[in-house]
């Protein structure tokens, strides 16, 4: 009860208006509100102001798929992917073998019904272009590969589902000339400010004549 009063007071919406105070009050919706043919519910519940409903960002950002972040540094939330919000040390690199082509970065809190973050921590995938370009089949593993969060070794989480037209990148036997979408999934809490992710098909840490690295910060 406590909770309800204290979300039904902090509904109460203050704004000067030509030098006048206007008064709004709130109340909670009494009917259901549909996301995707599934009733949506969150607390604090939908309210309804001047025949208006609003939501809570964050729980139907959830309820959409669609990630939401708050911006401390800056003091503003954010809504969507970090898609446009990240920069990238590298767009493309390239050694005898592959050249490896940055497309994005995105957080999802769920990839589907089935494949949901843990509780306080999210998704977050990176895409990209790679294409063989050596002149013989050859076979991409995740085994070269080495991804760190915040200089943290961070292992890459095993998805099966396609995202955006891209494939998981684990194991995958690409043709001379061939190229493939793909991505690599890690499951991190959302405050991560960097991602290095180094390619390197060398059992010597020092040899870095087939390196490829992305450093994406925000």
């Amino acid at each position: 009860m406590k909770k309800f009063i204290a979300g039904l007071l902090s509904g109460i919406v203050l704004c000067g208006v030509v030098g006048a105070a206007t008064l709004y009050e709130a109340q909670p919706a009494t009917f259901k509100v549909m996301v995707n043919g599934k009733e949506f519910t969150s607390d604090p519940p939908a309210l309804v102001v001047e025949g208006r409903t609003y939501l809570p960002l964050r729980a139907m950002g959830e309820a959409l798929g669609v990630p939401i972040n708050w911006n401390e540094e800056l003091r503003q939330a954010e809504v969507g992917t970090t898609a446009n919000l990240v920069k990238v040390s590298n767009l493309v690199q390239t050694n005898d073998k592959w050249k490896m082509t940055y497309l994005d970065c995105k957080t999802y809190k769920e990839i589907n019904e089935y494949t949901k973050a843990a509780e306080g921590k999210e998704f977050v995938i990176v895409a990209f272009d790679v294409e063989n370009i050596s002149t013989e089949g050859q076979n991409f593993s995740f085994f070269w590969l080495g991804s760190y969060f915040d200089d943290y070794k961070t292992p890459v989480s095993i998805l099966g589902e396609q995202i955006d037209g891209a494939t998981m990148l684990g194991a995958n036997t690409i043709e001379a000339g061939k190229k493939i979408k793909g991505y690599l999934a890690y499951e991190v809490e959302p405050e991560w400010k960097k991602i290095d992710i180094i390619y390197n098909e060398s059992l010597l840490p020092d040899e870095e004549e087939n390196k490829m690295s992305f450093t994406i910060s925000r």
